[in-house]
């Protein structure tokens, strides 16, 4: 991994290039029809003049100085659209059912980090001018969410990570909160609604947790039903509870001997695909789906590839 080029992205912002660099701009079309958008702005640029973030009148203004000058070449913030390039050939068909169920977690606005930004400016907000870009989105998922599509394009070393957050409270996915399959189907009625009653009978809102809680229960004990799915142009892989966190009877806290790794603290990866010989070495857009069955909430953040 350390040797080859790495590809990503994320909902988290601040960003450059937002619209390009989101997880939304790699999910194909089928599946951004069931991603809810981002909370409208309250009102629309510019913002009132605000005389806190410009020099005093006679002073140096940089700003100016630097606009009127020659024209430059950002090395840390690329101007070429093709450095984030998103298109993808030979994905037309889905490999799987696009998931209806997904509650989105993203800011308002355009959150690119720089003095044009216009993040963070809706209702919700005490201090709408504040315009803070700092943000962790992402895309909610659970048992009921159906899967989570994304078409990667340019994958040529055969490695792909996804980032996820497991610490979420239930019903936080509220999209999903009165259903009893899923996508709010009937063909898996039965078995989810099992689950479901079996998912009940552990929760009991008390579970301990390293995470914040500011006085919410915590997140769910993973139950028997747990099941985490991926699927690679199709080709499905499950993994139960004990293969995805490595608890055992015997060792109910271990550190990273399933194949969720925590990294850092609040940094959990799962590798999706490590074949260095995908495709015989060539580059390949590749398909990838994620999807959950049973208890559980997770947020997916970003997806990494080579």
């Amino acid at each position: 991994m350390c040797t080859n080029k790495q590809q990503g992205r994320t909902e988290f912002t601040p960003r450059t290039r937002p619209d390009q660099t989101s997880l939304r701009a790699i999910m194909p079309q089928e599946q951004r029809e069931f991603i809810d958008p981002p909370p409208p702005v309250a009102y629309q640029p510019p913002d009132v003049f605000n005389p806190l973030i410009y020099p005093p009148a006679g002073e140096v203004d940089v700003l100016n100085i630097v606009a009127n000058g020659p024209p430059f070449r950002p090395v840390l913030r690329p101007q070429d659209g093709d450095f984030y390039d998103n298109t993808v050939t030979g994905l037309d068909t889905m490999t799987q059912k696009p998931g209806k169920g997904h509650v989105s977690i993203f800011p308002s606005g355009f959150c690119d980090g720089t003095l044009d930004s216009f993040c963070k400016r809706d209702a919700k907000f005490d201090c709408i001018l504040y315009g803070h870009n700092d943000d962790r989105g992402g895309v909610l998922m659970d048992g009921k969410s159906g899967w989570m599509l994304f078409n990667i394009p340019k994958v040529e070393n055969g490695f792909i990570v996804v980032k996820l957050e497991t610490w979420h409270w239930k019903y936080e996915a509220t999209k999903t909160k009165a259903w009893t399959s899923i996508n709010n189907e009937n063909d898996e009625r039965r078995l989810m609604m099992e689950a479901e009653e079996r998912e009940d009978q552990l929760w009991n809102g008390d579970e301990p947790d390293t995470h914040r809680r500011l006085g919410k229960p915590g997140p769910e004990p993973y139950c028997d039903d747990f099941l985490f799915e991926v699927s690679i142009d199709g080709t499905v892989q499950s993994f139960d509870r004990t293969q995805f966190t490595g608890a055992t009877a015997e060792n109910p806290n271990p550190l990273n001997t399933g194949i969720r790794k925590q990294a850092q603290r609040v940094v959990e990866l799962v590798t999706l695909l490590d074949e260095p010989t995908f495709n015989g070495g060539a580059v390949k857009d590749v398909q990838v789906g994620l999807r959950m069955k049973g208890c559980k909430e997770f947020k997916v953040t970003h997806l990494y590839w080579s």
